[in-house]
């Protein structure tokens, strides 16, 4: 990560670092719902290192993990071959996430549309867990353990703005070849004038 990438995160991650969130977040996802979604997860135990994080999603057409070393994804489809799950398990021998400290998990795919809810569960080396999976009340107040969110802008936006992009494109195509058959009129005028006084002479 380049130094001033890091100093524009880092209002981000201190702040989810304090409140010992796992939260979810996109660095410039496509109106069409495709891109990265990065889950950032702190360890929020004084004794035990994280080794194990699942996350839940809504059926996800195309999803990959970026591959993580120390880690391993496995990833679980439902009947149409949508990603339902994927779950990051720390690799024998490995460290996890160890106490004070956080790590970033990367999928990327979609389409993503709307307001995402992204359940997760972390698990500790010495067997507790817990589950992100609420979302805030009615009075909008946070709740004790959020579920991981990220907002998309729906993929008619993106639709549009290509369908306007092809029309404006065809409307010009069209006056380059209005302009051609009107060049290549001209310039027969001029030969044939010419050619009708010698006639005449």
């Amino acid at each position: 990560m380049s130094a001033a990438a890091g100093l524009a995160l880092a209002p981000i991650l201190g702040a989810a670092t304090a409140q010992a969130h796992v939260v979810a977040r996109t660095a410039g996802m496509e109106a069409n719902g495709f891109g990265v979604v990065t889950f950032m997860v702190p360890n929020e135990s004084d004794t035990a290192a994280t080794t194990e994080l699942r996350v839940t999603f809504p059926a996800v057409k195309h999803l990959l993990p970026e591959h993580k070393d120390g880690w391993a994804a496995h990833v679980a489809k439902n009947a149409d071959g949508a990603v339902t799950e994927i779950r990051w398990t720390a690799q024998p021998g490995t460290p996890g996430i160890p106490v004070g400290e956080f790590t970033e998990f990367n999928v990327a795919g979609g389409p993503f549309t709307g307001d995402v809810v992204l359940p997760a569960v972390q698990r500790y080396s010495d067997g507790s867990s817990v589950a992100w999976d609420q979302r805030a009340g009615a009075d909008g107040q946070e709740p004790e353990h959020p579920a991981p969110t990220i907002t998309v802008a729906a993929a008619q936006s993106a639709a549009t703005s290509d369908h306007t992009a092809r029309w404006l494109g065809s409307l010009g195509l069209l006056a380059g070849i209005a302009g051609i058959g009107i060049g290549g009129a001209s310039v027969r005028s001029r030969r044939e004038a010419p050619t009708k006084e010698k006639t005449d002479a």
